[in-house]
């Protein structure tokens, strides 16, 4: 994929990022002000809302030496869906979403009223 496939955030995706950050492990909210400058495309060829971010080299990094990962259960539509958002070397990298079992029809981001940490 090249440069030019990176976009800004979509409302839906940034509101959704700032609830997993916002509940997500100790010190992930330290990577909230990195959503502000993110640019986000699609990480995969399925279909699937899982996106990858593009964070500028100039931006603030984040001290965190073992990464972080937010691991999320939800619904979109009629499916459950995980959410796995996760970062490393101080940066936001990608959030997969990901369906439990064979979907034949393409699915959403879920819907933030039905989220809850995975086990």
């Amino acid at each position: 994929m090249e440069a030019a496939d990176y976009r800004p955030l979509s409302d839906q995706e940034r509101e959704l990022l700032v609830w997993l950050l916002e509940h997500g492990p100790i010190n992930a909210t330290n990577f909230l002000p990195q959503l502000g400058i993110i640019e986000a495309r699609s990480s995969c060829s399925c279909g699937c809302p899982s996106i990858e971010f593009s964070v500028p080299v100039d931006s603030p990094f984040i001290d965190s030496p073992q990464g972080m990962r937010a691991h999320f259960l939800g619904r979109s539509g009629e499916d459950e869906v995980g959410l796995m958002l996760t970062a490393g070397s101080g940066v936001l990298s990608g959030l997969e979403v990901y369906t439990f079992g064979e979907v034949d029809h393409l699915f959403d981001l879920p819907a933030i009223n039905t989220l809850r940490p995975a086990s």
